[in-house]
């Protein structure tokens, strides 16, 4: 099994509520994750965390703005010091405070959605500064306003679940006043202002629903003592006090399920028998209208939903807590994390002229193949030297290996000969000069054993050289996987103007995998391109309608090429990729950097302002590398880096103007 992945849950209160019951019982299914809470109010909650043996502590906030900005400072430092691999906001509340705070910490952040509850321009927000959200219910994910938001519901009730009589007879017993023909609405919602239980009580009002008792199973909410008082005055103002009933908290709640005849959404999320119906924000009258219908026998055979699809029965916690480890393990840009892979997994490979290239790679690779059907397709594009009569040396001594021999016409090519010859639906890539990490294979076999793959994986890879030019090269040129997992604030804006970050849809050829179908739906590699031709590539999976992950533990070293000039060449075919390609983003950023360049010897002549604001371009340009040095302390490097990048940039801006031209 690969490591576990590190998660921090901040949790708004301490009481068993819906949300509550929820996480625990995805955290008692799966044994992907590593968690520590934090909890913003006590109760039960600690409780339940101690008895599974995950640390937990206790940080009240309350409700005013002073208070929870007090948490925020307080969970940032603590994430600082603590560098979990992601974080779990349970709710609304748990958001507000942690999403600033991973934001400021350098943490990956997922917030979990159980309400419609402050749908609005407050979910943009939240959508802005968090990388993911998991809702409970399918109306919640388009409400959420978050491109990346997955679908994890409340789990299907377990084997131990109690009959409908069985249930209906506990809930008597713990005093609910339940006569016989009466119908009951079960919500385990703990009494807050935000939940909806004044519009179900208000909805029970209503003509041609006395038959219908509301049931009320969960604690007190610790943040809103008196909440429970008002929402029993409410009960008696409106004439239902004696079809309303608060048994307090009840554990395992969703053994008692069976004996309800409806269930509302943002409590329990179990499939009661018959009617899960969701509770639309502020529309009593559509409760009532959905309670009408179900007091139909007819209609109670059938599940219903209030303005929403046909309900579907959830899956069990397994499953459930599969997804939301998914969804955390992406966000982390560590997909596959906590997991064993064992489909077999072609790996692919091309050289040209490499002839020690390919001892290299081979014996740091074959070790990986540990999984039977494994194989390495090694591909010899027309090579001049002995790089084919190495390659078939290694295939004499190991089955393991296949050779393909192919005249020179380029990587693209090449590629999709070595794709064409796999047997595997599985494919693997790195490239001549890559040194392959021990585990890199299994990280990337990990990942295909996601509930839902990834067709596509962008694995990591870091950056060596020798000599100071290539130091500073290293620093300006690349990405950095530990920005990209713990990105502080200002390289997350940084990166986002002005690139240098893993991305899931820019992969690299270093490091990557893909689905031989996925392959097959975007026609193979673009052989017309020279070089940008696994851009061109991953913009065709995803147009195919396929996905793309983050693997960055998949990782592989890479040295740069040795001297300046040919650095310089390499820059100016990867801009001639970006050119021919025509991707708008980078052919952009190639463009308006030659400009910028093209700007400032105009802006040192033109007076003291704008030679000022030239220097503070530059210098907020220069920044990212700069701080990487003096983090890394490449002090020798640190002089050299506005050189070595406006050789980059220049070489790139030439190179994108010629593909654009030759396109």
């Amino acid at each position: 099994m690969t490591d576990r992945l590190r998660v921090t849950v901040v949790a708004p209160t301490g009481a068993l509520d819906a949300a509550g019951t929820w996480l625990l019982s995805l955290l008692d299914a799966t044994d992907r994750l590593a968690v520590e809470a934090v909890l913003l109010a006590d109760g039960p909650l600690r409780d339940e965390f101690t008895r599974r043996g995950v640390p937990c502590v206790v940080r009240p906030a309350g409700n005013s703005v002073a208070a929870l900005g007090g948490a925020t400072a307080w969970l940032t430092q603590r994430l600082r010091a603590d560098r979990p691999d992601v974080l779990l906001a349970n709710g609304v509340k748990a958001a507000l405070a942690a999403a600033p705070a991973a934001w400021l910490a350098g943490i990956r952040c997922v917030w979990a959605k159980h309400d419609h509850m402050f749908d609005g321009p407050l979910m943009a927000v939240l959508a802005t500064m968090t990388d993911g959200c998991v809702a409970t219910e399918a109306d919640l994910l388009g409400a959420s306003r978050h491109s990346k938001a997955v679908l994890v519901p409340f789990p299907a009730p377990g084997p131990s679940t109690l009959s409908p009589e069985t249930a209906r007879a506990e809930l008597i017993r713990r005093g609910v006043r339940l006569g016989q023909d009466e119908l009951l609405l079960l919500t385990a919602a703990r009494p807050a202002g935000d939940n909806g239980l004044d519009d179900a009580l208000t909805a029970l009002a209503q003509p041609g629903l006395s038959r219908w008792r509301l049931a009320v199973v969960d604690a007190q909410g610790p943040a809103e003592p008196d909440e429970r008082k008002r929402l029993a005055a409410l009960a008696i103002d409106l004439g239902i006090a004696d079809r309303v009933d608060f048994t307090g908290r009840v554990p395992d709640i969703s053994r008692l399920v069976p004996a309800a005849d409806a269930v509302t959404e943002g409590s329990t999320g179990w499939p009661a028998e018959p009617g899960v119906f969701a509770v639309p924000p502020a529309e009593p009258a559509e409760i009532a209208a959905a309670l009408r219908r179900l007091s139909d026998p007819g209609t109670r055979a059938e599940p219903a939903r209030v303005g929403k699809s046909q309900a579907v029965s959830p899956p069990g916690p397994r499953p459930c807590a599969d997804l939301l480890a998914e969804a955390l393990a992406e966000a982390a840009r560590l997909t596959g994390a906590g997991l064993t892979g064992t489909e077999p997994i072609s790996v692919m490979t091309c050289f040209w002229n490499e002839g020690e290239g390919v001892d290299r790679l081979l014996e740091l690779l074959l070790p990986q193949l540990t999984v039977d059907g494994d194989e390495i397709v090694v591909v010899d594009d027309g090579s001049t030297d002995d790089t084919a009569d190495r390659a078939t040396a290694w295939a004499s001594r190991d089955s393991r290996v296949r050779v393909l021999r192919i005249p020179h016409r380029g990587l693209p090519t090449a590629r999709n000969a070595g794709v064409r010859a796999v047997r595997n639906a599985l494919v693997a890539c790195t490239d001549a000069g890559c040194v392959p990490a021990p585990d890199w294979l299994a990280r990337l076999r990990a990942a295909w054993a996601e509930p839902h793959p990834a067709d596509l994986l962008t694995g990591g890879y870091r950056v060596s050289g020798h000599g100071v030019a290539a130091e500073a090269m290293a620093l300006v040129g690349y990405p950095v996987p530990e920005e990209a997992r713990h990105p502080g604030p200002w390289t997350r804006v940084y990166c986002h103007w002005f690139g240098r970050a893993f991305e899931a849809s820019t992969p690299s050829g270093r490091s990557m995998a893909f689905s031989h179908e996925a392959w097959q739906d975007a026609h193979g590699f673009a052989e017309h391109l020279k070089t940008a031709e696994d851009l061109a590539f991953a913009r065709s999976v995803i147009a195919a309608g396929r996905r793309a992950a983050l693997a960055l533990s998949a990782e592989v070293d890479w040295e740069q090429r040795p001297t300046l000039r040919s650095t310089t060449v390499m820059y100016f075919r990867y801009g001639q990729g970006n050119g021919q390609l025509g991707d708008v983003r980078l052919l952009g950023r190639d463009v308006l950097r030659g400009v910028a360049y093209l700007a400032a010897p105009a802006a040192v002549v033109r007076g003291p302002r704008a030679r000022g604001v030239a220097a503070v371009a530059a210098a907020v340009y220069l920044s990212l590398p700069v701080a990487r040095a003096v983090r890394g302390r490449h002090w020798a490097a640190l002089p050299v880096i506005p050189l070595v990048t406006a050789v980059r940039d220049l070489a790139k801006t030439a190179g994108a103007v010629r593909g654009w031209a030759t396109r």
